[in-house]
């Protein structure tokens, strides 16, 4: 399976989804929260972050899980 940073990862969706150009909700954080140890390899996606996605994440082997809603 090929591997990338996450590093690189997030440095594309920043780019592409421009998160500094829109408001949020007062002391909400766009972008990377929480850094895994190593590269990419699979990446899954979820609307909110919660127990359940991140258990469903690791059933799957992901080491990138993606939500709309953060923690």
């Amino acid at each position: 399976m090929r591997r990338t940073s996450l590093q690189a990862v997030v440095h594309e969706c920043d780019r592409v989804l421009c998160p500094e150009s829109f408001t949020d909700w007062e002391n909400a954080f766009n972008g990377l929260q929480v850094a895994n140890r190593d590269g990419v390899t699979r990446i899954v996606a979820a609307v909110d972050a919660s127990l359940t996605t991140v258990r469903l994440a690791i059933e799957a082997s992901a080491s990138l899980l993606l939500v709309h809603h953060g923690l």
